[in-house]
């Protein structure tokens, strides 16, 4: 229930910082689309079943050996549950790239609601995570559990490039 809520606060978050990105000159440059061509093209929908494929791999990993590293059960769920949530954070900067292009930090500066959006939803999950408690059925995280978690979730930005 818990994960259901806040993913679903993540998910209107990421579509609201994505869908303010203004166009860049290059898409603007682009010839348009076939009109019967279909709304998802294939870079987008390689890039959803490679990154799907990714974060259930890492997150079944996690699920089935991080409590061997995290013996609290209830810290272990909260791990998890962080990590996820900063997979995602860091895959909606890789989904602001619709086509090949590698650099997924171009003009990110150029849309401070996502910035803003992207900051304050890691702000919140941080929130979460250490005041959340039975609300959210979490505990606090050591620092140590933080970077890991964190680091984890950068994983987004190489698989992305790779899938690319």
């Amino acid at each position: 229930r818990t994960w259901y809520i806040s993913i679903n606060i993540g998910s209107s978050l990421a579509a609201l910082a994505l869908a303010t990105d203004p166009p860049t000159p290059e898409a603007l440059q682009r010839p348009p689309d076939n009109p019967k061509s279909g709304l998802l093209s294939y870079h987008m929908k390689r890039m959803i079943v490679g990154m799907s494929a990714a974060h259930i791999a890492i997150m079944l990993l996690l699920q089935n050996l991080g409590s061997k590293w995290i013996e609290n059960a209830a810290q272990h769920r909260s791990f998890i549950f962080n990590t996820f949530i900063f997979l995602q954070l860091f895959n909606e900067i890789n989904c602001r790239v619709l086509d090949r292009s590698l650099n997924v930090f171009r003009h990110i500066f150029s849309n401070p609601f996502f910035i803003v959006i992207w900051l304050g939803t890691a702000i919140v999950q941080v929130g979460i995570i250490f005041l959340g408690g039975e609300a959210f059925s979490t505990v606090p995280l050591t620092w140590q559990q933080w970077l890991v978690s964190i680091a984890i979730g950068t994983a987004s930005l190489p698989i992305g490039f790779l899938i690319r």
